[in-house]
């Protein structure tokens, strides 16, 4: 995701703000990516991404006690995060159980021979972003296989929390809809949107901080 809510944050101290729904998803897609992973490795994945993104800058925020919560869930061995079918390597005999347009199918190709030779089998999850997205990342292999597999991640920790239904919760999702837009669109207009989206959400995320304050004064 290209920036993020870019504000300077004092140190926290334990009763920070509320943490933003994306903020979940990205200790989802961590976790996702390594599950053996601690909560403390996974606290610093957080951490780094947030200070690489642009993200609120806030030293040890969130803290441990959040990331170990979110995890718990995560964990739960009935949580849909569990392993699934589609997580298995994609061939072209997954075509009989997850069919995929055929004018799809040599891009498709393309990744799958792109992700072997990085080592990291393409799923069957990830096959089907690819026939999704390859429409959008004709010319570039490696970035639709990127998009591929973030969606993948995406898709993974969505499948754990209902749809969002709040114009807040959705707008994360809508910087990355911008990016996707300016790839076969105006650069220009998704650049305007995605900094229309990200002013909105740092003005709440800065409502929320002052809320959290006020509380704490009573």
């Amino acid at each position: 995701m290209e920036g993020w809510i870019k504000m300077d944050i004092p140190t926290y101290s334990g009763r920070g703000p509320k943490v933003p729904s994306i903020v979940k998803n990205i200790i989802g897609e961590i976790y996702v990516k390594d599950r053996q992973q601690t909560a403390k490795e996974i606290m610093a994945e957080v951490h780094k991404w947030l200070k690489e993104h642009g993200g609120p800058q806030r030293p040890g925020w969130p803290g441990l006690s959040y990331i170990q919560k979110v995890l718990t869930k995560f964990r739960d061995p009935k949580s849909k995060l569990s392993p699934d079918p589609e997580d298995r390597p994609w061939s072209r005999i997954s075509l009989a159980q997850y069919p995929i347009p055929p004018a799809a199918l040599p891009v498709v190709l393309q990744v799958w021979a792109h992700s072997l030779r990085k080592d990291k089998p393409l799923t069957i999850r990830q096959a089907l972003w690819v026939a999704r997205l390859n429409c959008i990342f004709k010319d570039n292999i490696d970035m639709l296989w990127v998009a591929s597999v973030t969606s993948s991640y995406h898709e993974k920790v969505l499948n754990l929390n209902a749809y969002p239904d709040t114009k807040e919760a959705i707008s994360w999702h809508w910087v990355e809809d911008a990016y996707l837009y300016g790839q076969i669109a105006d650069a220009n207009i998704a650049t305007d949107i995605t900094n229309m989206i990200q002013d909105e959400l740092e003005k709440q995320f800065q409502a929320g901080e002052t809320r959290k304050e006020a509380q704490n004064e009573r």
